[in-house]
């Protein structure tokens, strides 16, 4: 059963939020009241004042003034609408799974009123790779490893605008994709790792243990490259003496959390929302018929960062489309790497085309 209510004007026509970072989904409600109403109402309140929390963690940039006071709002108040799926409404139960879109707009206009710093772009996935070594030499896919294990099975939020991606062992990548390789920095092996998780970016973990000095050490750091194996940063590094004492699970997941907080906050400042600044980029995007040219409109528009799309010009072979950003390009080349494109520079427009490594990966 499928049914969608709308809140605070018309009944939504489609399903699909307008904008992606602004819905919640897969909320599952189970409450209890001395009427099934009751019930329904107080479940989906709650669940309305959730979302809306999660919403504000996914996008603002922390510790910031007027955050208490978006917090505090009606979080009704910014509802499109709420899409009901596998309702079961009892005498005294209510029993649902929901999905929550909050509008763009009304959000966008209360942050800015509360003078806040956002980001909404959400990332094309990373590929988080883990490596460990110790004297019996370096490890990418063994089982029952602290510290490979602690990385599969770590769940990322939700609410995060970072979205993540794990390789799963298989023969071929086992044979491909060697540990010494990653350890070397290898820029094929690198690509390959990339290609193989559709993923833009790499995290290579690693974690180490040192015997050369007196007392063992242990060695982690997180580097981050670009999917062409190219070195972008070291994100975090930490080395501490093994005493004894020290706990390595504690270890790993206070690195952990260090690293995931790295990637969030370099992601979001380096992404914010601008307000009142529109820069215009020109896309050429070759016309192989009219329902592909519309597609890629569509596309366009719906990426946070852009705020509008227009037509520039328009021949027999291509078109030039003009969108209106509110972020930097390298925003928008990012968006456009997650719907499976990529933008070529070129001298006087942005060139779109196909993203083979995502398509290749069913991305």
């Amino acid at each position: 059963m499928l049914l969608c209510l709308a809140f605070n004007g018309a009944v939504q026509a489609q399903d699909n939020c307008s904008a992606d970072v602004y819905a919640v989904t897969n909320i599952h409600l189970d409450e209890n009241a001395t009427t099934g109403t009751l019930a329904r109402e107080q479940a989906i309140k709650a669940a309305t004042d959730k979302a809306y929390q999660k919403i504000l963690r996914r996008i603002l940039v922390p510790n910031q003034e007027g955050a208490a006071a978006m917090t505090a709002l009606n979080a009704a108040n910014f509802v499109d609408f709420i899409h009901i799926d596998n309702e079961n409404a009892l005498a005294q139960r209510y029993i649902a799974d929901i999905d929550i879109c909050f509008d763009a707009a009304r959000m966008r206009a209360a942050l800015i009123e509360n003078n806040l710093e956002w980001a909404e772009l959400i990332t094309a996935p990373i590929l988080l790779l883990p490596i460990w070594q110790d004297p019996s030499g370096v490890r990418v896919w063994t089982r029952n490893v602290l510290w490979l294990d602690s990385w599969r099975t770590l769940e990322m939020q939700s609410d995060s605008l970072v979205r993540t991606a794990f390789l799963e062992p298989d023969f071929v990548l086992e044979r491909q994709l060697k540990g010494s390789l990653f350890l070397n920095g290898d820029i094929q092996t690198l690509q390959k790792a990339a290609e193989a998780a559709g993923a833009v970016q790499i995290v290579l973990l690693y974690a180490g243990l040192d015997y050369s000095a007196t007392q063992p050490a242990l060695r982690m750091q997180a580097t981050l490259f670009n999917q062409d194996g190219t070195k972008l940063a070291t994100i975090a590094e930490t080395q501490l003496a093994m005493d004894g004492q020290t706990s390595m699970q504690i270890v790993f997941e206070e690195f952990q959390l260090q690293v995931i907080d790295a990637l969030e906050t370099g992601w979001r400042q380096a992404n914010l929302y601008v307000v009142g600044g529109r820069d215009d980029v020109f896309v050429e995007v070759s016309a192989v018929s009219p329902a592909s040219w519309y597609r890629v409109q569509e596309i366009l528009a719906e990426l946070p960062v852009v705020t509008a799309v227009s037509v520039h010009s328009l021949t027999a072979e291509s078109g030039i489309l003009k969108l209106q950003i509110s972020g930097p390009v390298e925003a928008l080349q990012m968006a456009v790497l997650a719907s499976g494109y990529r933008l070529d520079a070129s001298d006087n427009a942005y060139q779109l085309r196909i993203n083979p490594s995502q398509r290749n990966s069913g991305q």
